[in-house]
């Protein structure tokens, strides 16, 4: 059976790819991990789940919104972090645009599962 050619260079690939894949498959995961901790914990008060409901983070806030009634979009999410809802204050004070966006993109995906 003759060599295969480039095969190789075609493992390397594989492993590389998988490596890249798994490398992206963490942060994702570490950013949910924040965004979880600060919505139960907030850095800034009030934390997200003193007031509001979201069954993927635990929370039972009862002052705010039910999130998984409500199903924000990420958008929907991000403008109100960034500029603040009503009695909600605006957190663009404490949190920089990449937090924002996170947190807004985990409670957008928390509400859709």
């Amino acid at each position: 059976m003759p060599p295969v050619r480039g095969s190789r260079r075609g493992a390397a690939g594989v492993v590389a790819s998988g490596v890249l894949a798994l490398t992206c498959a963490a942060a994702p995961a570490a950013e949910d991990d924040w965004a979880r901790t600060y919505f139960l914990e907030g850095g800034a008060m009030p934390a997200c789940g003193i007031c509001h409901s979201l069954d993927a983070a635990e929370a039972t806030g009862t002052v705010g919104p039910d999130l998984d009634l409500l199903e924000p979009t990420e958008q929907q999410v991000y403008l109100a972090l960034r500029d603040g809802v009503g009695v909600m204050p605006a957190f663009s004070e404490e949190l920089p645009e990449d937090r924002l966006r996170a947190l807004a993109d985990y409670v957008a995906r928390a509400v859709q599962e």
